[in-house]
């Protein structure tokens, strides 16, 4: 049917008995290799030269650092907003970090990463600090070490909005309501924060479970028993996509 509304620009709906013209301009993006899939055996050979019409070839991210910049700005611009979190922007450092990451999962693994760092960000501006998961794939233990013992250490709960960790040995500041933070002052439950967590990955992937689960990092039938216990589940099928 594709390959007839392709070459046609028509073809029979389900339940009816006459053609129907398509004026559509189809657009097609794939990460097999096609032609080989067509030598063997697995792909329609009439199809796969219907849409060869204007091939584009794309490179993985990791081959393509100059568009990790406005990529990235996008990205955190939309996290900052649908979070209410401060970060708008990377700091110089922070953008050459994620530019020498050797990206995996392309757009989806710069996303994970903006998106823990915007939700534990302190300031407006993101620094490499903020990225220590990117120097732990790297193999730098030592990294690691320096990134996140730069943030210092405090002997009493902080608010993540308060200024940096320096700045708080001298600063006392009362502690607000925050997602993290109860209205008591005390760290909210981890069960709190991941249901919040699993509702907005929800949201933001349209409920396609199979995108919700591999940006959460873990499997489908984890999902759904999370979705059971935090109430999440009411009108969803186990075998949604």
């Amino acid at each position: 049917r594709l390959a007839r509304i392709v070459s046609d620009g028509e073809a029979e709906p389900v339940g009816s008995d006459r053609a129907l013209r398509y004026n559509v301009r189809l657009v097609a993006g794939t990460s097999r290799r096609l032609l080989n899939l067509c030598k063997a055996g697995h792909f329609r050979e009439d199809l796969y030269y219907r849409l060869n019409v204007l091939p584009i070839y794309v490179p993985p991210l990791r081959e393509r650092s100059e568009d990790i910049a406005p990529l990235a700005q996008h990205v955190l611009t939309r996290f900052a907003a649908e979070t209410g979190r401060p970060a708008e922007r990377l700091s110089g450092a922070a953008l050459t970090l994620l530019r020498s990451h050797p990206f995996a999962e392309n757009l989806r693994e710069l996303e994970s990463l903006l998106y823990r760092a915007v939700l534990l960000a302190e300031g407006p501006e993101l620094e490499p600090r903020d990225f220590p998961m990117v120097a732990a794939r790297q193999g730098d233990r030592h990294g690691v070490l320096t990134l996140v013992s730069a943030g210092g250490a405090s002997s009493a709960p902080v608010h993540i909005d308060d200024p940096t960790l320096a700045q708080r040995e001298t600063t006392r500041r009362d502690v607000s309501v925050d997602r993290f933070v109860t209205q008591d002052g005390e760290v909210a439950p981890l069960a709190a924060v991941e249901r919040d967590l699993v509702a907005f990955a929800l949201s933001h992937y349209g409920f396609r479970m199979s995108r919700v689960a591999r940006a959460l990092g873990i499997g489908r039938s984890t999902l759904y028993r999370k979705l059971r216990e935090y109430g999440l589940d009411e009108g969803l099928e186990s075998d949604a996509a």
